[in-house]
């Protein structure tokens, strides 16, 4: 296998798009979503968006993060963040590939002093909030085993709410509230 790690150029945009949206989300987005979360972000640094291909076929990319611009008036730069605001990979490709992208996204993060990554958690602009684990159980398994931890499940505002069932974990804190005189009602 003889995998190119690159950045990210201008011509990269409709292919990795594409690429994306196959195989890095769930969530339905256009173009103009993509060009303006990305692109157009005040952060963007295309040294931080890494494109994996073979034989000029996109594999892998990673999309990674941090404050140039304070995301309010003011604000902070979160000097000890960066996140990782994309990751795709072929299935085929997850193992060696996968986890040689999120290496070089810790060495980017290290190289600027950030102490923490936290992926696709980014704000204001990720494409979904955290890593879709029904759909990609191998990319979760992938962050874990490379010692990332699940902090909270989440889920897409486009989540169809006729099919979503409360987790266990919420169900046990509602009871416990409940023990405690707070109740919840429509």
């Amino acid at each position: 296998m003889s995998i190119v790690y690159r950045n990210f150029e201008s011509k990269d945009f409709q292919p990795t798009f594409e690429f994306f949206k196959q195989h890095g989300t769930s969530m339905e987005f256009t173009e103009r979503m993509w060009k303006r979360q990305m692109l157009l972000d005040p952060n963007f640094d295309a040294k931080w968006f890494i494109i994996a291909e073979e034989n000029d076929k996109i594999v892998g990319l990673i999309y990674a993060i941090r404050r140039f611009v304070p995301i309010d008036v003011g604000g902070d730069l979160d000097k000890d963040k960066a996140w990782i605001n994309g990751f795709a990979v072929l299935p085929e490709y997850l193992s060696e590939v996968g986890s040689r992208l999120i290496d070089m996204a810790e060495d980017l993060a290290r190289s600027v002093g950030a102490e923490t990554l936290t992926a696709t958690s980014y704000t204001p602009n990720y494409f979904i909030q955290g890593i879709d684990v029904a759909r990609y159980p191998g990319y979760a398994k992938l962050f874990e085993d490379k010692g990332y931890q699940l902090k909270e499940a989440s889920n897409s505002m486009q989540l169809d709410i006729t099919d979503y069932t409360m987790s266990e974990k919420s169900a046990k804190q509602k009871e416990q509230l409940k023990e405690e005189g707070i109740t919840f009602s429509t």
